[in-house]
């Protein structure tokens, strides 16, 4: 007994350090997984946000036309924003339509005469969305960029 009597007085007296090396190890996959905690995380809090916005959806879907629920701001606010993006809508469809070929609808180039696609002649060139400043050719209205010297749709010297 004598001997293990002494041996454990030797072990509780003597503190274990881990090698620097050991210990380093062991911080690196401390924060490896550490990280990959994080990463798992965000992954789970990603599908908790899109299970609440299918949530939100299927809510406003059942009851966008409700006027007597406790969240009608909300609702009030979603419609005012669909209306804003139809009225956005509406006008890109208006200057799409400007800028396509009356006969084939083909998405002709700025101030093109006739449609490259089937030939059609246009009555006007289309307008453009810059507005009422835009420099035209004299001869066939064609829109201009101001360093232009030729028309490029008819050839006409503009420098005269």
């Amino acid at each position: 007994m004598p001997l293990l009597d002494k041996i454990g007085k030797i072990a509780s007296t003597a503190t274990l350090t881990p090698a620097p090396e050991a210990q380093a190890a062991t911080e690196s996959k401390a924060s490896s997984y550490t990280e990959r905690l994080a990463q798992s995380k965000g992954e789970v809090q990603e599908r908790i946000n899109r299970l609440l916005l299918e949530l939100g959806r299927a809510y406003y879907k059942h009851h966008a036309d409700d006027h007597q629920t406790e969240l009608e701001e909300q609702l009030a606010a979603i419609r005012e924003a669909y209306e804003e993006i139809a009225q956005y809508q509406q006008q890109a469809d208006e200057i799409a339509a400007r800028q396509r070929c009356p006969s084939c609808g083909t998405k002709l180039p700025e101030g093109s005469m006739f449609c490259n696609i089937c030939g059609t002649k246009l009555a006007k060139a289309p307008e453009s969305s810059a507005g009422q400043n835009q420099r035209l050719c004299p001869k066939c209205g064609a829109v201009l960029n101001p360093d232009d010297i030729f028309c490029a749709s008819c050839g006409v010297d503009l420098r005269k």
